[in-house]
């Protein structure tokens, strides 16, 4: 029933490293202007389900991409309660922006419906330039992830 997120091929593997290469975004301190929609991408390379009696978690990991160009990784965990015939869980996920020291980095919360492979929320945590984000909304359709 649920989760909607299969196992990657492959199994439990490290992401490669992200090539060199300038920062794909301002960092703290540098001009900003009002920030425009993100898509990614995100590459799931760990997919693993853990039940228990509360429910089922699942907890995640990948690299996320723009445009085909890498910018970090990602790590979500998403826990759906006992109750059965409802495929709605809740959702917390981390994109770290790996191109500065320390990583930038964007958390949303929201909810997974698995029934549609969709989940929704908005941006609850942000470091420097994505500061001006907290409160944006927050989708993702498969694999693609969109903040306005």
């Amino acid at each position: 029933m649920y989760v909607g997120r299969a196992r990657p091929s492959g199994g439990d593997r490290l992401a490669p490293p992200l090539p060199g290469g300038g920062p794909a975004f301002p960092q703290s301190g540098e001009d900003r202007t009002e920030p425009g929609a993100l898509e990614l991408t995100l590459h799931p390379d760990v997919v693993t389900n853990i039940d228990d009696a509360a429910g089922r978690w699942q907890h995640e990991r990948g690299r996320v991409s723009d445009h085909g160009s890498p910018l970090g990784i990602y790590a979500s965990t998403s826990h759906l309660a006992a109750a059965r015939g409802h495929p709605e869980a809740t959702l917390t996920l981390t994109i770290f922006f790996l191109r500065s020291s320390p990583p930038e980095t964007l958390t949303v919360h929201g909810a997974r419906d698995a029934g549609s492979d969709s989940d929704a929320g908005t941006v609850s945590a942000a470091s420097g330039r994505h500061a001006d984000r907290v409160g944006s909304r927050f989708r993702r359709t498969g694999d693609i992830v969109t903040i306005d």
